[in-house]
Formats: structure tokens, C-alpha cells, sequence
């Protein structure tokens, strides 16, 4: 602080959450900071997450005082604490829920250093939340009497059930080992939120009994080799209360769920009753036009839940919305309601025919809900909504209804589609933009409008943008050029996060870049690249130019709480930014899984050698990472180096086959190569010919020693001639 006899308790409790983002733990004492965070705990975790970052030492009082927000420690930070305060805080940090994986495997790791005592069942239920941390080597040593026990726990199970896979797997095993030696069976030891990892096999092996397996989470490759026709329904219907989304639209899987519902309820025909509509849920939404047209009128009901629909979809849903509500022109707001998200599937056509007052009744409530919960479908409606207001209105220059704040308050995103930019521009105030310029910049419009909102601001404020309308810009930020943003005063982080948080930026958009160098240049020497600011910056790390890469210490990486989306990042960035993680974590045991879940969001710039040393700890790399990999350094790796990064994941690696990193892949090797990691596609080399024979079209042609060899071969050749 620039006022050396101001302190810290100075500052009202009321107020000093606005000032979290001035405040660093690590230039006061033990007994204040302790005082401090017990009047932060109010300010809630994700407000104190940058700040977490600057503790230097944490003692016994400091984990006392944070009680649940510890869970906001960085990786980082937990390293650097002592295992004897770890250990002695351990009954209180066990009941933190939260932990991310890698955060438990610290805190478990660093504990057991300072304990010698075997782990056993009573250990591990002292975990608690903690347990997503052990090793799964470690679930090995234990006694069947204990992992029975472990078992019948239901706090630890609920835990486990978020243990990384590895984990999971080897628990479920070691208690179907353990269940061998009783007279019970799997499905009454298993826990109900884990038996996604009993093998099929051991399945196949059980007496079934329906009451016992009806409440497992089970999947559909465990469930369908298993399952009778009474039994499949019930299998069914939890499937159908599932989040069908998590599978894309589409998809192999997808489409295989439904078809085996269809088979298992009797479904031969585009007829589907009432009750087999509300069995299969959410498997409706991917029913065909013809389905959706033939099928009960419960169908529009069933379809509700559905995120969005295909082209066809759509024509099959608003000829059954007509059938039952009859003309568009005659829907009241009461049918309008009624047909609720349906609505998402009304082309411009529809709407513009819809009466403009149930119109302006409706939209703003369902558009306010889908741009939280389905974005996709959202800019799908605005785009229809703003089709449908041209047609009506063909874009008049003339201001039917003037915008306020009370018809602004009321309709909401509705103005994005209503009004087109030119109308914008006549119906749009001074005052009502800047009384309103908080919510207007918060909506959805596009370029054009937002000019005409930057382009008020500019002939009301001359000067410039002053700072209390500088954090109000929202989505009207993106429309200033990179030479006005060089003009702007960002004077602190809290404005630099705001503009930055409140619109929606590309994640490589270059006047995030001019934004940064901006506050970094208003407020040298005293602004840095620390984790506070790379927190706030870890969604959009590719607008960064490499100057201002470069400039990023592996300490603010080490400090930050939020992973780095490096996704459209140029190599070389990703390469950069690799090296950095790398340089800050180099503490950290490089085969270890801690190691490999810090490293992940940076991944794509790892090198050939650092994946190898990745494989050595046979890390389970989802498919979805592996495909974020360099192709250059992947195809440089073995078959087996592969199959050590994957794992059991490889099994699926046929799904990622067009993506580029296992094309190359496939093009820099042999087809033994390609075959042996069961990849369906042509190799890019050619397998060597063996000595002694030579490559032609015909037939083969070989040296004496291979003369009988040869004889059977062209016997065979010409046999086939004659098939």
C-alpha cells in the first residue's frame, strides 16, 4: 500500500472483500492473517481463490482459520506446506469436500511421509474426502476383511465414487475378490454408485436377482449382455433419466441406446405409445420426424427436455404444435406456455405470424432460461426472432416503441431480436443508454448493434470512456478498435477482470492482448504477471502475444487457480507455456499422477520425451487430451508408448480417428504398427518386403530356398482365378 502507516485493520469488515484483490498474506503476521481470513470467510471461495495464492507459510492456526475455503489452496501452495501440520489438521481437511484429485494426493502423500502405521481400513476411512488421493497400489495391500468394511461405508464409497478411474477400478476389484470368500454376492457388496467398474465378465458369472441390480448405476456395455426383456426396461428408464447431451448428437453410442431401447420395448413401427414414451426420456430427443409425427400425443411433452433438434425434427414437432393448438396466429400466451421450449423449434415464418404482444410476453422468460442452460439453442431462437422482426418490420426507420428502462428491464435479450441496429440507433437515448448500460451490454447483440451503442457513448463522452462506464461496457467492449483500448485507464485488475469476464471475447481475440499491456503499462512497476491476473487471463492465454508469454514466471503459473485453455494457441505459444509448467513443477515427481493432472491443460506443448516420461506412470489419458497432443512428437511414439499414455482408453481410439494427431500417426508407420494399436485405418509405410522375395502384381516370384513355398502360393493364385 502506497500509505506506509495504513493498516490492514483499517479497512471495515463490511469492506474488505472489495479490497481481496490489494491484499497479500505473505507481508503479514501469523495472528493477523488468521484475524483476516475469519472476516474473508464471508467473501466466499471463488473471491478469495486469487488471494489464497499469496501465502508464503501456512501454519496449523492459518488451515484453522480457512476450514472449508482450504479446498481453494493451489496445487502449489499445499506442496510447500509441512506434513506435520497437514497430519495434525487431517481430521478437519477430511471433511472439505471438493478436493480435486491432485490436491488429495498431495495432502495424502505429504501425511504419510509422517506417519508409519500400514494402511488399512480405519486409515483410509480417516481420509475421508481425502481418499481420492490414495494410490492405487496402495487399495492392493489391503485385507479382504477390510475392504469389506470399506465397502459397507457408505461416506467413503460416496467418495470414491468421484476417485479418479484408476482407483475406482482397483477398489471395485479388490471387493469382488474379497466377496469370493463370503456367500454373498457382487451385487450385494459392490456399491450401487461403483458398479459401473465391475467387468462384464463377472457379471455373466452371478445369479441375478432383479431387485438387487435395479438400483446400480450401471452402463450399457455392462448392462445389455446381462439383461431379459422384463429386466431391460428398468435399465431403460434410468438411462432415460440420464443427461443424454454428455453423448454427442449423433454418435455411434447415441444411436445404439436407443435402438436397443426400441428393441427391448417392442418398438417395430413409427407408433410409440404414451408409455414407452415416458420410458425411454430423454432417448426421445433422438426420435425421427416420422416417430415424432406418428407417436402419442405425449411425444410434445417427452420432447421438452430435449436441448435441440435437427432440421427435420423441427418440421415434425410444429406439425404436431398445429395439429394440437391449431394456427400459429391463434396461439394465446396460455398456449404459448404451454408449448414452452418446443418454441425453440418455430422457424421465422411461424413467429412472424405469432401476435407481437404474446410474443413480447413470452420470449423474454425462455431466452433468459437458454441462454444459461443451452447457448446453442439460444443464438438458434435470437437468429429466428430477428428474422421474423425483419419480416414484419423490413427493417423500418421509423422507432415504433422507444427503448426505456422499463422496456428494457421487461424484455431482455427480446431487444436483440426486435431491434435491428438501424432502429437501434433512433430509438435509443443518451440517458437510457447510460442508465442502462450495465444490462445492455450483458445481451447477446451482434457487432452492428453494439456500434450503434459505442457510437451514443462516443458523442456523449468525448473524452473518452471514464472508469465507472469502463466496467459497464460489457459486450460493447468488443466493438472499440485496439487504438481506443490503448486510451482506456485500466488502473487495476478488478477493471482489467471486468471487461474482460463480462463480454464474450474470443479466446484468442489480440484486444485482450491491448487490454493487458494497457493495465500492465498504467501501473508498472507495481503490476505483474502474478497469479491473480494469469487466473483471470487462463481462458483466453492465446490472445497473449509471446512478449507478453514470455514475461509469464513459472511462479504465477504455480499460483494460479485456473487451468490455462491453450486450445487455439499457435505451437510455439503451447511449447512455451509447456516449458514454463514444467520449470515451476519441477519439485514434483514427473511420473507421478499429481504431476500429470497439473501438466494436462498445457499438454499439447509437451515434447516426445515428456510424453514417454508421462507413460511411465500410466496416467489413463482420455481420448479427448490425447487428440490436444503435438502430431509432430506424437509420431515419434511406439506402439506400446501409445498404449501406456491410454490405457484402457485405447480400446476406443477408433472413435479419434480423423482427428490430425493419430493421422499423422498412422502415416509415419507400418500397417503391422497401425493394426497392433488397433487403429482401422492404411499405414503410411509400407511393411518391408522379406529377402528373398520381391514385390509385383502377379504371380510371386522367390529364390530356390523358398521354392516350395512358392509352388503352394501360385497353386493358390491360380485357383482363385477360376473362383
Amino acid at each position: 500500500m502506497e500509505n506506509p502507516t495504513f493498516s490492514i485493520q483499517d479497512i471495515p469488515p463490511t469492506l474488505l472483500c472489495y479490497a481481496v484483490a490489494e491484499l497479500d498474506f505473505s507481508t503479514l503476521s501469523p495472528n493477523l492473517t488468521n484475524s483476516t481470513l475469519q472476516s474473508l470467510k464471508s467473501c466466499g471461495a471463488n473471491q478469495l481463490a486469487g488471494l489464497l495464492s499469496s501465502f508464503t507459510t501456512i501454519t496449523s492456526e492459518t488451515l484453522v482459520s480457512l476450514g472449508s475455503l482450504a479446498v481453494g489452496l493451489s496445487p502449489s501452495v499445499l506442496e510447500n506446506i509441512n506434513g506435520s501440520i497437514l497430519k495434525e489438521n487431517l481430521q478437519s481437511l477430511s471433511t472439505i469436500n471438493n478436493w480435486s484429485a491432485t490436491q488429495a494426493s498431495i495432502i495424502v502423500s505429504k501425511c504419510k511421509v509422517q506417519s508409519d502405521k500400514q494402511i488399512n481400513a480405519d486409515t483410509l476411512k480417516q481420509l475421508g474426502s481425502l481418499v481420492i488421493g490414495v494410490q492405487s497400489a496402495e487399495i492392493k495391500t489391503l485385507k479382504s476383511d477390510d475392504i469389506l468394511s470399506l465397502a459397507n461405508n457408505s461416506i467413503l464409497t460416496g467418495y470414491m465414487e468421484k476417485a479418479p478411474i484408476v482407483l475406482k477400478k482397483q477398489f471395485v476389484q479388490g471387493i469382488i475378490q474379497a466377496t469370493s470368500k463370503t456367500k454373498k454376492t457382487i451385487f450385494q457388496v459392490v456399491p450401487a454408485e461403483l458398479a459401473s467398474e465391475i467387468p462384464v465378465s463377472n457379471l455373466l458369472d452371478s445369479n441375478l436377482n432383479v431387485s438387487e441390480i435395479n438400483q446400480m448405476k450401471w452402463t450399457s456395455s455392462q448392462v445389455l449382455p446381462i439383461t431379459n426383456q422384463a429386466q431391460c426396461k428398468s435399465y431403460f428408464t434410468r438411462v432415460g433419466q440420464a443427461n443424454i447431451d454428455l453423448l454427442p448428437q449423433g454418435s455411434p453410442k447415441r444411436n445404439t441406446l436407443l435402438s436397443n431401447a426400441k428393441s427391448c420395448l417392442n418398438i417395430n413401427s413409427n407408433i410409440i405409445t404414451k408409455d414407452n414414451l415416458v420410458i425411454l426420456g430423454s432417448l426421445v430427443c433422438d426420435l425421427t420426424d416420422k416417430e415424432i409425427i406418428s407417436s402419442d400425443s405425449y411425444v410434445l411433452d417427452a420432447l421438452k427436455i430435449c436441448s435441440s433438434f435437427t432440421d427435420s425434427q423441427k418440421v415434425a414437432i410444429v406439425t404436431k404444435l398445429k395439429a394440437q393448438y391449431g394456427a400459429p396466429s391463434k396461439w394465446t400466451l396460455s398456449n404459448m406456455k404451454q408449448i414452452g421450449s418446443l418454441s425453440s423449434a418455430l422457424d421465422s415464418e411461424i413467429m412472424k405470424t405469432i401476435n407481437k404482444s404474446v410474443m413480447i410476453k413470452f420470449f423474454p422468460g425462455l431466452l433468459s432460461v437458454l441462454r444459461v442452460q443451452h447457448k446453442t439453442t439460444f443464438t438458434s431462437v435470437i437468429t429466428q426472432l430477428k428474422n421474423s422482426s425483419r419480416i414484419a418490420a423490413r427493417d423500418s426507420l421509423t422507432c415504433e416503441e422507444k427503448l426505456t428502462t422499463d422496456s428494457i428491464t421487461k424484455q431482455m435479450d427480446l431487444i436483440v431480436a426486435r431491434y435491428s441496429a438501424a432502429q437501434l440507433n433512433i430509438c435509443t437515448s443518451n440517458e437510457t443508454l447510460l442508465n442502462n448500460l450495465n444490462i445492455l451490454g450483458s445481451l447477446a447483440f451482434d457487432d452492428d448493434q453494439l456500434k450503434v451503442f459505442k457510437g451514443i457513448l462516443d458523442m456523449r463522452l468525448p473524452g473518452g470512456v471514464p472508469n465507472e462506464y469502463l466496467i459497464q461496457l460489457g459486450n460493447i467492449a468488443r466493438v472499440y478498435s485496439e487504438k481506443e483500448i490503448r486510451s482506456w485507464n485500466i488502473t487495476s485488475v478488478d477493471t482489467l477482470a471486468t471487461l474482460i469476464q463480462s463480454a464474450s471475447w474470443q479466446s484468442n481475440d489480440s484486444k485482450i492482448n491491448e487490454m493487458v499491456y494497457r493495465y500492465l503499462q498504467l501501473n508498472s512497476p507495481n503490476a505483474t504477471f502474478d497469479g491473480t491476473l494469469l487466473t483471470v487471463l487462463a481462458p483466453y492465454i492465446c490472445s497473449l502475444n509471446q512478449t507478453l508469454i514470455q514475461n509469464i514466471t513459472s511462479g504465477a503459473l504455480r499460483n494460479s487457480s485456473q487451468s490455462l485453455e491453450v486450445s487455439t494457441c499457435n505451437q510455439n505459444i503451447k511449447n512455451i507455456l509447456f516449458d514454463k509448467m514444467k520449470l515451476g513443477y519441477s519439485s514434483v515427481n514427473s511420473t507421478s499422477n499429481a504431476y500429470f493432472q497439473i501438466m494436462s491443460p498445457v499438454i499439447g506443448g509437451a515434447r516426445f520425451s515428456d510424453l514417454i516420461n508421462f507413460g511411465k506412470g500410466f496416467p489413463e489419458m482420455d481420448l479427448s487430451t490425447f487428440t490436444t497432443l503435438n502430431p509432430n512428437e506424437v509420431k515419434t511414439l511406439s506402439v506400446e508408448n501409445i498404449k501406456d499414455l491410454l490405457g484402457s482408453n485405447v480400446l476406443d481410439i477408433n472413435t479419434i480417428s480423423s482427428s490430425s494427431v493419430l493421422q499423422v500417426w498412422v502415416a509415419s508407420k507400418t500397417q503391422m504398427e497401425v493394426n497392433s494399436l488397433g487403429v482401422n485405418a492404411t499405414a503410411g509405410i509400407k511393411s518391408p518386403v522379406p529377402n528373398g522375395v520381391t514385390s509385383g502384381v502377379g504371380v510371386p516370384h522367390c529364390t530356390l530356398y523358398l521354392l516350395l513355398v512358392c509352388i503352394m502360393a501360385s497353386l493358390l493364385y491360380m485357383d482363385n482365378d477360376f473362383l
